[in-house]
């Protein structure tokens, strides 16, 4: 009798499994295309003139679309990490600097490799529509964090509109290296 049952319920709700599965599956799609359609319209200049945290979201669409997995943050008491992003189980923190007008300072590449110690991630990167000071540069060159500035980001959102999926990871492997030497 055990049997016969575990039976019945396996037919009843295998299609519904299966059912679940199609609809995460067409709903991560659909998801996805609105996220392309969404990046491949913005430009450098449309991110200038959005707040922080819109940054934030931006950056996380941007990895997104890269194939890493994202999570936000929480908007406070994050550590000094907007976005975490995870590929082929490399795990990176991010942090999100919008500036207008001036540089990036050292302060982000500490907070950024503080944050990747306490979060035990792989790798810290920060990111800006601006660009670095020497010391942020040179900070981030001895503690190995990743940064990426206003020409990189305009590089990632055209490789976007070209659809080259293996662009951030490239970059981000070529920006690691090049800080190795």
């Amino acid at each position: 009798m055990k049997k016969f049952l575990i039976i019945i319920l396996a037919i009843i709700f295998s299609p519904i499994t299966i059912l679940v599965g199609i609809v995460l599956y067409l709903h991560k799609r659909a998801s996805f295309r609105h996220i392309y359609k969404y990046l491949s319209t913005i430009s450098i200049n449309d991110i200038d003139g959005i707040s922080g945290y819109e940054f934030e979201e931006i950056v996380a669409y941007l990895f997104s679309f890269f194939d890493f997995k994202t999570t936000l943050t929480n908007k406070t008491g994050d550590y000094g990490v907007d976005v975490f992003a995870t590929y082929k189980k490399i795990r990176y923190c991010i942090q999100a600097k919008l500036y207008y007008n001036h540089n990036v300072g050292p302060s982000a590449v500490q907070q950024a490799n503080t944050a990747k110690n306490y979060y035990s991630c792989d790798f810290a990167v920060v990111i800006t529509n601006s660009k670095y000071t020497k010391q942020a540069i040179d900070m981030a060159d001895k503690l190995k964090v990743i940064l990426l500035d206003r020409q990189d980001l305009v590089n990632i959102l055209d490789n976007i509109k070209s659809d080259n999926k293996k662009f951030l990871g490239k970059l981000l492997e070529e920006k690691l290296c090049l800080s190795r030497f």
